[in-house]
């Protein structure tokens, strides 16, 4: 046998044995390959798994923070027909001069808005409430934050709730230089 495969090679030219070998190599990645392919769709699902969950958490998280502002006794946001501030709200707004500090990043927050390309008044406040949650606290000078950390104190309420008076008010003012109504539509 060893005869026959030093023979073999000694007839053949160089090049073609090269290429058999190209050859051989080839269809081991090939099958190599294909048993990664079964992996790979396997991963795919997961992706598309932890896709839908995520959507899941949002929502989830939507009805969490409805029931908290609802049942929250120092609340300063309502559930009314569209989402204001309550008077507690109110109050607050007034002595942290909210509508000032909104005027100071609003260009910024209704970059960040738009960003989200709402389509109608109940996407622009989902993305109104969002910006503010997230990206107003980046947006703000230490000595304002300390200001809104300690009116959350002060009120026993969280930051959180302080950020959703900025909400309501980053919605309200997008709202009316787009031209929308920020009536309810009759039922």
């Amino acid at each position: 046998m060893q005869i026959l495969v030093s023979k073999l090679i000694d007839e053949l030219n160089s090049s073609v044995f090269v290429l058999l070998a190209m050859l051989a190599a080839s269809f081991l990645m090939a099958f190599r390959i294909g048993k990664w392919t079964p992996q790979f769709s396997h991963q795919d699902q997961k992706i598309n798994f932890l896709q839908g969950l995520s959507e899941k958490i949002i929502a989830l998280q939507t009805k969490v923070d409805l029931i908290y502002q609802n049942t929250h006794p120092n609340k300063v946001v309502g559930s009314f027909s569209p989402t204001s501030l309550t008077d507690t709200g109110l109050k607050i707004a007034r002595r942290v001069d909210a509508s000032k500090i909104l005027d100071l990043y609003f260009e910024k927050l209704d970059s960040l808005v738009e960003a989200h390309r709402p389509k109608t008044a109940y996407d622009i406040q989902v993305a109104a409430f969002r910006v503010a949650k997230e990206n107003l606290p980046e947006l703000l000078d230490t000595t304002t934050f300390t200001v809104l950390k300690n009116e959350a104190y002060s009120n026993g309420i969280l930051l959180e709730d302080i950020l959703m008076i900025f909400a309501v008010l980053l919605r309200n003012k997008i709202l009316m230089r787009s031209g929308i109504s920020m009536q309810p539509l009759p039922a």
